[in-house]
């Protein structure tokens, strides 16, 4: 096997009689996806390296300490994109709940995990040809654990190639799919807003007085300028190519759903696990007052755009676009689309379905 062609691979052998989960992450993501959410980022591979453009856990605020380099954590580590706050200690990965239970894994990063999808589907595809002969030489089937766009991957790589999906998928869990695509497009749009308000020459006097407001946005402590650079590198990142597939207009999801008779033939099982918490209550909570007249501009917006609505998405996909409309379960848990990674009630359920079916 290639293993300069599949980078970060990671294995654990565990009892032989138990199940191969080979896990797929999601867009702009790796491997950390499954075995350690806290130190996740969004990347970008540039000159042959996965470059960090904006780690998750300003989504879940889970840290130990203060991040000293990043002034937007205020006292008491909370972030102000968080919704609960995590400790460190008590976080239980999905790898590290699978493999105490004594499954066997296999999972890999993507080498090209912001560009378009056939790249990971053709990775997939030597992975489970070369990747299970080689370090799983007795597994003749396994199931596929996906996160986000690693569902996508895996119904293209279904759809692709059949002769080598079927019949060595039984299953795929889900976590958080968006199946019928997403509205993550509606980020540019705010991010064009936070470029203005930032941009010390534009002048936005609204926006300022209401920002002003919160002392996390002030020149002394120099978050104005980090707020300007980090917003205009995730306005460059979400513009790319692969953000375009995962809209829900885009012709790869238009294709991908019109060719599910392929998926159905296969008789492999969908499983599907959705987040429905935005992620934005702690501190809609904590500067309520101060939130309203921000958003009101953009109310009407966000009132029709369910991935941020409470209980009907998780920041980044809606539950009703998490469906395919054959599975063969569905459950929904008040998580949001980073946090759900290490949701203890979707572990539990995830670890109780696979028991069920055993070997």
């Amino acid at each position: 096997m290639n293993q300069k062609k599949i980078p970060d691979l990671k294995i654990h052998k565990g009892d032989p009689e138990k199940e191969l989960i080979i896990m797929v992450h999601g867009w702009a993501t790796d491997i950390k996806t499954f075995t350690d959410p806290l130190k996740i980022s969004w990347v970008e591979r540039v000159d042959d390296e996965l470059t960090e453009i904006l780690p998750i856990k300003y989504f879940i605020s889970a840290v130990s300490t203060p991040d000293v380099d990043n002034p937007l954590f205020t006292e008491g580590d909370v972030s102000i994109l968080s919704s609960k706050k995590f400790i460190e200690s008590e976080v239980v990965s999905i790898w590290d709940c699978l493999a105490q239970k004594g499954y066997n894994l296999l999972g890999w990063s993507q080498f090209y995990p912001n560009k378009c999808i056939d790249y990971a589907v053709n990775e997939l595809a030597h992975i489970i040809t070369a990747g299970v002969k080689e370090f799983f030489p007795s597994k003749k089937s396994g199931s596929i654990l996906t996160h986000s766009r690693g569902a996508l991957v895996t119904r293209k790589f279904i759809q692709q190639f059949p002769e080598y999906a079927n019949p060595f998928i039984k299953r795929v869990y889900m976590v958080a799919p968006p199946n019928i695509g997403s509205k993550i497009g509606f980020l540019s749009g705010v991010l064009q807003e936070v470029v203005r308000y930032f941009d010390p020459d534009v002048e936005n006097p609204v926006l300022k007085k209401i920002l002003s407001q919160f002392s996390i946005f002030n020149e002394e402590n120099g978050s104005s300028r980090y707020v300007l650079d980090l917003a205009e590198r995730l306005l460059h990142f979400i513009q790319g190519e692969a953000i375009k597939e995962l809209s829900v207009t885009s012709e790869f999801i238009k294709s991908l759903n019109k060719n599910v008779d392929i998926e159905k033939s296969s008789k492999i099982e969908y499983h599907i696990f959705s987040g429905k918490n935005p992620f934005f209550s702690e501190i809609y909570v904590k500067y309520k007052d101060k939130i309203v007249p921000l958003i009101e501009p953009f109310s009407k917006f966000f009132a029709v755009v369910s991935e941020l609505r409470d209980n009907c998405g998780d920041g980044l996909v809606a539950v009703k676009r998490s469906k395919v409309g054959f599975e063969k379960s569905f459950q929904s848990y008040y998580a949001n689309h980073a946090t759900i990674l290490f949701n203890t009630e979707l572990q539990d359920d995830l670890v109780s379905l696979l028991d069920g079916y055993g070997e």
